[in-house]
């Protein structure tokens, strides 16, 4: 029969086991630390550029709504427009023929 794995070895001592898991320890602690302050930094960047992102999107609706206003804007001045050369022209019109319908000139 095969001896156990092991089993020619005689258990370590609870001071040497101690002693191994705690120098272990304080480097995985500082590497723990420096983990964490990674995570800390890499997650308040991620707050950052989110908040980024929202005000570029906020910039962006004002954007689109200063646009549409604009844009109504032109519309109105060219319906304006359009009414006023309209009236212009029925006025210039009306001086061109008396109502018994001769021509008159007008110089313009």
């Amino acid at each position: 029969m095969a001896p156990e794995i092991g089993s020619h070895n005689p258990p370590a001592s609870p001071q040497l086991t101690q002693a191994l898991v705690g120098r272990g320890s304080s480097r995985n602690n500082g590497e723990l630390s420096r983990s964490g302050r990674e995570v800390r930094q890499a997650e308040s960047q991620r707050q950052d550029a989110e908040e980024q992102v929202r005000q570029a999107q906020h910039n962006k609706q004002q954007a689109i709504e200063r646009l549409r206003q604009a844009r109504a804007d032109e519309q109105k001045a060219e319906q304006q427009l359009r009414e006023a050369r309209t009236r212009r022209l029925q006025a210039v019109g009306g001086n061109l023929t008396s109502p018994r319908g001769t021509v008159v000139n007008v110089l313009i």
